[in-house]
């Protein structure tokens, strides 16, 4: 009897465990994703974002490893809370961009329209955003930045463009390897710690990405192909 009433309880977690959703984009341009609520994700390269069948019964749980542009459904009976390794970010319906990869102890939420609550990953309450807001937190140290930004650029994740604004070359050097997924190395010249506003297509070759910042910066860049 015993054996048989073990049987059944693990044949019933096994019958009843969630089905996992799980999107992932390796390439350089944006992907697009609808989700069942009829909420839009866009996600950014090396991108994961993955929720389960209880979605929309237990709320609307999703994770992200990455970065991603949300166009959430508004449905005050169900939050959408996106989880990342550095914090959570829960919403009824707002435009909102995120950007936290596993590894990474900074993420960051930016807010387009409506309103956010930036939370602990215990849960614990952070930050409240507005619209044009942008909240840069470290969860190793636990600290907490919140500044104004264009979030007119946000938009343009839908169009594989990224747009750096008023950004040191370590910075773009970043954005671009992480693009790519490759590294960049240069040497620092008169001018390297300049800040600059770039932009560049996703899609577009990285020779021609980094023939450009070598035009803007002057500096020289070597390509770096990392082991897969």
């Amino acid at each position: 009897v015993v054996v048989f009433v073990v049987a059944a309880f693990m044949t019933y977690r096994i019958t009843t465990a969630p089905q996992v959703h799980r999107f992932h984009n390796p390439d350089t341009i944006a992907m697009h994703v609808t989700m069942p609520d009829g909420t839009d994700v866009w996600l950014g390269p090396r991108t994961t974002l993955s929720y389960d069948d209880r979605f929309r019964v237990e709320g609307r749980n999703v994770e992200l490893d990455g970065e991603a542009y949300f166009d959430v459904t508004h449905d005050a009976l169900h939050p959408f809370v996106v989880a990342t390794s550095a914090f959570h970010v829960r919403v009824l319906g707002t435009v909102f961009n995120v950007r936290s990869y596993k590894g990474e102890a900074v993420g960051e939420a930016t807010l387009a329209e409506g309103s956010v609550a930036l939370q602990h990953v215990g849960g614990r309450s952070l930050v409240y955003l507005h619209p044009g807001q942008q909240a840069v937190y470290d969860s190793h140290a636990e600290m907490l930045e919140v500044n104004e930004v264009p979030v007119g650029n946000l938009l343009q994740i839908r169009y594989g463009v990224i747009t750096l604004n008023d950004a040191a070359l370590p910075e773009i050097v970043r954005c671009i390897e992480q693009t790519y997924g490759l590294g960049l190395r240069f040497e620092a010249q008169q001018g390297s710690h300049e800040h600059y506003n770039f932009s560049f297509q996703k899609d577009a070759p990285v020779e021609d990405v980094v023939d450009l910042l070598e035009f803007v910066s002057g500096c020289h860049f070597e390509i770096i192909q990392l082991n897969p």
